[in-house]
């Protein structure tokens, strides 16, 4: 069971962390555009 868990609880935290990364992005392009304007 142990095993099962292991890479699901593994993708859940690489799906959760590139969404992060993902909004990192854009509000940091959304900055930059307010601040060009």
């Amino acid at each position: 069971m142990n095993k099962i868990r292991s890479p699901y609880k593994k993708s859940f935290i690489f799906s959760f962390v590139g969404m992060l990364s993902a909004l990192t992005v854009v509000y940091f392009v959304a900055a930059t555009i307010v601040l060009v304007q």
